[in-house]
């Protein structure tokens, strides 16, 4: 599993009622086995893989540090916290210290951030409540070659868990969302609420998630005013999306509510079908003779909705053919019909109808072909041993056994179907010959999927498999985990400069830096293709931290409130995505940037109003009727003009850059790899004649 992109490989075989295996040799340690039966058709599912440990001195470097433990917290007064942990070092490997990371629920996007560390055997720090209140903490020891896993999760108390929650400050949150039926694809959508004592909502705020969107995201869907506590619903417009609820004040809002789908629009109906008909069922068949059957059933009538009559359809499956009818309508009294046999097998169903339409379907049944009565044809025997097998990101095989192994071109075998096990099967476009024993699924869209299989030889066709679900069975993330990204060396970094101060653009000590941009590229350890393609996966992409004291509001977009500012790689930072297509993030620094808060007025601007500078005076510099008094005023406005913006645009080599990767599964969890390590871009190789001018 150390392979960056794990796979099977075969590493030998025995012959038959042979049942084990010598592995010898260190190479064969440390590695993962699983073993498959064979023969002459194929072979078998894999057994569950086991793990041959590392032994000797590849054991040692294989050792993992041990996870810390038994995390406690004491209350050392005014709202501090002492945390404290257990720890028992790994004979060959003992820790160096621990790290702690913290996590804000309440946040938009909540992630791990890292939040301190202490130094070799210190198992406790103190952490601030008035702060750090509400965050979850986890701890993972730590040397020079990494950390292990991180401990269980302790929460900070908030300052107001003294008190009960009806006197909290925080808004409630909505609890048991319900979503009922009011009509024909009409949902009325309701929730419980109870007010804390102290702060009483003042309606409540709807969001809606489609799943099935390119990007999903939560979106405003409403909002109701204070108490009213439902919603109703259009199924046409939002079936199949997720709904959750907030309380609102003029404060703010709540936590958001647990989310509840709404059912899917039936499109099968009208307004003013509230009622369904009943379905057709207990289905039976009896022999008349001369390839004669009744076809009878059982029907009660829904009080307010009765029916009118019967529909009857008839399906093919050996040829491919769709439902067609076999009598458009059948008295509502008369609840059987004479049948008769064909040259091949068929099914038959039943649905019930009145003037609004049809009533579902009833279950099917079969009618055997003309001579099965009199047993004068054997019926073929269906595949066996049916397994779906995972062996690439979205690609199952699907085999089987067939107990028959004579040569016979009439054979073919024919694979249906189905999302749900309701009978709505559909089969391939084509038969599979009967000399194939697999068949391969392709597309994340198949999961969930159902499939069975019958025999066909010239008219004749086997009953069905039982069918088999394509289902997710293996932990994705044991061979998914992810390798920190390595960025270029460098970074690539570009500037103009204008405004020289004599017009000799030969020199270079008068030059004017106007802008400055460093681009930061990934050259190892991309974002894995087996992560990008794989069934399991939502989204990925990389994200870039940028470290600095520097900024103000260009670029971040946060407040550097409480935050250091002389600590380059402790101070402001935030994050920024990009897709793991173009693996490299550009920083720039630019006169056209902002010099004030308001956005109103730019460094260039700024930098003229300061210096005085005007760009029309400048060819009095060159005038025999300027005045030596007029000639220096000239000179210092341009002097400083040339300082200024460069002494702005120089704020770029204060910046400090990690990368990471993160993966978001279908399930909604969501993985990091570590941080590269910080990379300052006055660092870059030919940046001395910006970040250094002196030199």
């Amino acid at each position: 599993m150390s392979d960056s992109l794990p796979k099977w490989k075969s590493v030998g075989s025995t012959n038959a009622a042979v049942v084990m295996y010598n592995l010898e040799g260190e190479s064969k340690s440390g590695k993962y086995y699983r073993v498959s039966a064979k023969d002459d058709c194929g072979v078998s599912k894999a057994t569950d893989m086991v793990e041959i440990a590392a032994t000797g001195a590849n054991a040692i470097t294989n050792a993992d540090l041990a996870t810390p433990s038994n995390l406690k917290l004491e209350n050392v007064g005014d709202n501090m916290w002492q945390l404290s942990w257990s720890y028992t070092n790994n004979e060959n490997r003992p820790e160096q210290g621990f790290k702690l990371q913290s996590l804000n629920l309440d946040d938009k996007s909540p992630k791990w951030s890292d939040d301190g560390t202490t130094n070799k055997g210190v198992h406790v720090v103190k952490i601030d409540g008035n702060k750090k209140g509400g965050l979850l903490f986890h701890v993972a020891a730590k040397d020079d070659k990494g950390i292990s896993e991180y401990s269980e999760e302790i929460t900070i108390p908030r300052v107001t868990d003294t008190t009960s929650s009806s006197n909290s400050m925080d808004l409630a949150v909505p609890t048991s969302l319900k979503i009922d039926s009011i009509g024909v694809n009409k949902y009325q959508l309701s929730w419980s609420y109870t007010d804390n004592k102290n702060r009483p909502e003042n309606g409540f705020k709807l969001q809606i998630l489609d799943v099935n969107a390119k990007s999903p995201a939560w979106a405003v869907l409403d909002s109701t005013n204070k108490s009213v506590r439902f919603f109703n619903v259009d199924a046409i417009k939002h079936g199949g999306k997720y709904i959750r609820v907030a309380a609102k004040d003029s404060k703010g809002l709540s936590t958001y509510s647990d989310e509840i789908q709404v059912p899917d629009a039936d499109t099968t109906k009208v307004a003013g079908e509230e009622l369904d008909l009943a379905v057709p069922k207990n289905l039976v068949l009896d022999p008349l003779g001369n390839d004669e059957y009744r076809l009878s059933w059982e029907y009660t009538n829904t009080p307010k909705r009765p029916a009118t009559g019967f529909v009857l359809q008839k399906l093919y499956i050996a040829n491919g053919k769709n439902w067609e009818d076999v009598k458009a309508s059948v008295g509502k009294d008369v609840q059987f019909y004479n049948l008769s046999a064909e040259d091949c097998n068929y099914y038959i169903r039943i649905a019930a109808k009145d003037s609004k339409g049809l009533s579902d379907y009833s279950n099917v049944i079969e009618i055997p072909k003309i001579g099965a009565e009199e047993g004068e044809e054997e019926v073929a025997t269906p595949p066996s041993e049916l397994t779906i097998s995972r062996i690439a990101p979205s690609v199952w095989e699907l085999s089987w056994n067939y107990s028959d192994a004579s040569d016979d071109p009439n054979r073919k075998f024919i694979i249906q179907t189905s999302k749900l096990k309701d009978f709505k099967w559909t089969g391939l476009k084509s038969p599979i010959d009967g000399s194939v024993r697999r068949y391969y699924i392709q597309g994340r869209d198949k999961i969930e999927t159902y499939y069975r299989m019958a025999v066909v030889n010239g008219s004749d066709t086997s009953a069905f498999t039982d069918a088999i679900q394509l289902t997710p069975d293996i932990s994705y993330r044991d061979y998914m985990a992810l390798e920190v990204p390595v960025p270029s060396e460098k970074f690539i970094l570009g500037y103009t400069t204008a405004y020289e101060a004599d017009q000799d653009t030969s020199t270079k000590d008068d030059k004017t830096y106007i802008s400055a941009s460093a681009t930061y590229t990934i050259t190892e350890n991309f974002i894995s293709k087996y992560i990008v393609e794989s069934e399991y996966t939502d989204t990925v992409y990389y994200e870039a931290r940028w470290f600095t004291s520097l900024e103000n509001f260009n670029y971040y977009k946060g407040s550097c409130e409480g935050k250091k500012t002389s600590d380059k790689c402790d101070s402001c930072y935030w994050s920024e995505t990009f897709p793991y297509q173009e693996p490299s993030i550009t920083k720039r620094f630019d006169e056209s940037d902002f010099a004030d808060e308001d956005k109103k007025t730019t460094i260039l601007a700024s930098c003229k109003n300061r210096s005085g500078y005007d760009a029309d005076e400048h060819s009095l510099l060159y005038s025999a009727s300027t005045s030596a008094d007029k000639w220096e005023e000239i000179m210092a406005h341009e002097t400083g003009m040339s300082m200024c913006i460069p002494d702005y645009v120089r704020g770029i080599c204060g910046y400090y850059v990690q990368i990471r990767i993160v993966w978001k599964d279908i399930n909604g969890e969501t993985d990091w790899s570590e941080w590269t390590q910080p990379f300052n871009i006055a660092d870059i190789s030919g940046a001395d004649d910006l970040c250094s001018p002196s030199k």
